[in-house]
């Protein structure tokens, strides 16, 4: 007997939103059409067909062209969400949930922040940077300072990026930030080497999992997704090394 169809759209609306938390995790576009594929296997739309970029993502029925279509907000790994998400599907596949279950989940997850409390991302982001700072320049009580600015350039990342949908926004004032600071304290002899402060401080804003996924899109032949993460990847550098001219 065929599904209904309140049955057929429910099923697409759970789909939709899997593939959303999906491409808001950063999952690789193949891996994305490759889980989002199983899914409809496993609920008998196999008349649907994939289209997606790194902002949206959409189905449509090739018997009645009927089209659905959801937008993926900003991107971040978040990986103890990514292995609720796992944990929920596995669920769903083995039957331990229903459809209505299965959707109810991952609103759930996606409500959840499943972050890390501010104080340990900052603690975080302070120890990359004056790692970074001791491969660079080697081991001296100035990686407290690469520390320290690393710590409240994250800050105001976080800040900005709490209110404004810009995210290279923010990078750009939290790099001017670094770049100012590190200036200042050139200028005061607080610091040797103003460049090594600014390099090892930019080292928790870099999109290098951005740039990975980008090529690894090309060549797998999602051209337009490639296409827009390595445009994301460039916007995201620019606005990094723009402040750098400050420090010539």
């Amino acid at each position: 007997m065929d599904k209904d169809v309140s049955m057929i759209n429910t099923e697409t609306r759970v789909a939709l939103f899997y593939g959303k938390l999906l491409l808001e995790n950063n999952y690789a576009v193949v891996e994305v059409r490759e889980k989002l594929k199983k899914l409809l296997d496993f609920m008998d739309l196999d008349n649907y067909s994939i289209f997606m970029t790194q902002t949206g993502l959409v189905l449509i029925n090739l018997d009645t062209n009927e089209v659905k279509m959801i937008n993926a907000a900003k991107t971040s790994y978040n990986f103890e969400k990514i292995g609720k998400m796992e944990e929920t599907i596995k669920s769903f596949y083995d039957k331990k949930l229903s459809l209505e279950d299965f959707y109810n989940a991952l609103q759930q997850i996606d409500r959840n922040t499943y972050a890390f409390s501010k104080v340990f991302q900052l603690i975080s982001a302070g120890a990359i940077c004056s790692s970074m700072f001791v491969l660079i320049s080697g081991l001296s009580a100035q990686l407290i300072v690469a520390f320290g600015v690393g710590a409240l350039a994250y800050y105001i990342y976080m800040l900005l990026d709490t209110y404004i949908d810009v995210q290279i926004f923010s990078i750009f004032v939290a790099s001017c930030f670094i770049s100012i600071t590190a200036n200042i304290l050139f200028s005061h002899q607080v610091i040797d080497s103003k460049f090594s402060i600014f390099l090892a401080c930019i080292m928790p804003f870099l999109p290098g999992a951005s740039l990975v996924n980008s090529i690894r899109s090309s060549i797998q032949g999602d051209y337009i997704t490639g296409l827009a993460q390595g445009i994301s990847t460039i916007n995201t550098a620019i606005m990094l090394t723009l402040p750098f001219i400050y420090l010539l």
